[in-house]
């Protein structure tokens, strides 16, 4: 019998990601992955912001040599009816066999028990007390494994019953083109194209080939993939050669379709990456998404495991539903603001995607409706108009200022050193969210000196003699960009 703090079921990155912060906190980790990479994705692309997540997991070394694809210029087709190029935007696009992988070997290689190829069989038992059967198909070995805690990072598959709709439904069709068959050109950028009735990304990977995915409603695509993907890059600017040319591998289908799980926390078990939530791909930030959610399950898990009354355990729960819920309802809310300025956004493919989901009658909400709830308060927040932006001009060090009278503090749910708490935060109308840290700095403390009316060098003076100095002006910075810091009357 092998004995575990957390069985990790499932090896993409959310869920390696989950194992690897685990182990960084101290936990007996294990992870099952049913199949043997390499094994067909079509999450490539990693956007800036997962640099801070692997610098975290201290696996920056793990992925150096990562072959990956960077640097080349992008075109865009979308709020005008032509390509145009567009700012370098640090999106690296990658293997995902390979990223899998490396972030696999790295958990495995720092005391996570792995299985793999290998699948459960079973899960019997209770929370803090579960009894996993393994099995590996390659030797027919049954592992008997005792967890207190599982995630499950099994993606798209299994039972659906509990995961709920928070926009339009999506299809991915998409293919691979050998660097022989396709123009040069074909392989020199990024495209993404809004089209009249679905859009696409086109970009080299770094094998040298070139992959297009075409997003459209799952209707459109019907029994007849061939004719759609046809159609799309007939009506591409810049593919339409390829519109006649048989892929270097079938055409495939799958479910882009985004949703949220109502019941992704459940005592003893959570799920997490697209276990949890899909995104729609429009903002190619689904995986970068999906670890982060991880290392916020994680660290939900260590204050669930080391609280000692309801209270802390509660907050656990409240805080991975709240990320989970906030994290989609943003997402919805940027998605149906970029599908409005397509040029396309008079089409019903484009029409159902810019307007927000609204809320519905109970019974139309799968259970528990809670969520749903939560959900349509969130998309609610981020769909208000923010004000205009504080006014930038460089104030004199001499010019009178204090915090403006409509700022409060409220509490929020925050991770210091590992574990959730409730701390204070600044709320005010021209933030899109209540703020408890700037540049790592608790600005609670620091009330009775921010609402105290000074001048603008005095005030700095004041911050750097209670922290460091770059982190003073960081916090200063904030205050005035954020419109929060007002001159004194």
């Amino acid at each position: 019998m092998t004995e575990l703090d957390c069985l990790v079921i499932g090896a993409g990155p959310a869920g390696s990601c989950a194992a690897l912060r685990l182990l960084q906190l101290g936990y007996r980790v294990g992870l099952v992955e049913r199949a043997s990479f390499p094994r067909d994705q079509i999450g490539e692309a990693l956007t800036p912001g997962i640099r801070n997540i692997t610098a975290l997991l201290q696996a920056d070394e793990a992925l150096t040599d990562l072959p990956h694809v960077a640097g080349r210029p992008s075109l865009l087709r979308w709020e005008q009816d032509a390509l145009l190029p567009i700012p370098h935007t640090d999106t690296a696009v990658v293997s995902r066999a390979d990223f899998d992988a490396r972030l696999l070997a790295l958990a495995a290689s720092r005391g996570a028990r792995l299985w793999q190829p290998a699948q459960v069989l079973a899960i019997e038992g209770q929370p803090e007390a579960w009894r996993v059967q393994v099995v590996e198909p390659a030797t027919g070995t049954v592992s008997q494994v005792a967890a207190r805690w599982l995630f499950e990072a099994t993606g798209r598959h299994g039972a659906a019953r509990t995961r709920w709709a928070c926009a339009p439904n999506l299809a991915a069709l998409w293919a691979e083109f050998d660097a022989t068959q396709v123009d040069p050109e074909c392989l020199a950028a990024t495209r993404v194209e809004a089209l009249p009735d679905a859009w696409l990304w086109a970009a080299p990977l770094p094998g040298g080939r070139l992959r297009i995915i075409v997003f459209a409603d799952p209707h459109a695509v019907g029994g007849q993939p061939q004719s759609l993907w046809h159609r799309a890059l007939t009506s591409s600017r810049s593919l339409q050669s390829l519109a006649d040319l048989a892929p270097a591998q079938p055409l495939r289908v799958c479910s882009a379709a985004p949703y949220l799980d109502t019941a992704a926390w459940r005592h003893g078990r959570v799920k997490i990456g697209d276990a949890a939530f899909a995104l729609d791909p429009i903002s190619g930030s689904g995986v970068e998404k999906a670890m982060r959610f991880s290392l916020q399950a994680a660290v939900a898990w260590h204050t669930w495991s080391d609280a000692t009354d309801e209270a802390g355990r509660s907050l656990a729960e409240q805080y991975f539903s709240q990320q989970l819920i906030q994290t989609c309802a943003r997402h919805v809310s940027w998605c149906a603001a970029h599908y409005a300025r397509a040029w396309s956004a008079t089409n019903d493919f484009w029409r159902a995607r810019s307007t927000p989901p609204r809320p519905r009658a109970a019974s139309a909400v799968p259970t528990p409706d809670e969520p749903a709830a939560a959900f349509f308060a969130a998309l609610a927040a981020a769909q208000s108009p923010e004000p205009p932006p504080a006014h930038l001009d460089r104030w004199p060090a001499t010019t009178r200022v204090r915090l403006d009278s409509a700022c409060q503090l409220v509490p929020q749910l925050c991770v210091v050193q590992d574990r959730v708490c409730a701390a204070p935060a600044l709320t005010n109308p021209r933030l899109p969210r209540a703020v408890a840290f700037v540049a790592d700095q608790a600005l609670a403390p620091h009330w009775p000196l921010l609402h105290r009316e000074q001048t603008l060098g005095e005030l700095h003076d004041a911050l750097a003699h209670a922290m460091r100095p770059e982190a003073a002006g960081a916090v200063m910075t904030w205050l005035q960009r954020s419109g929060v810091l007002v001159q004194a009357a």
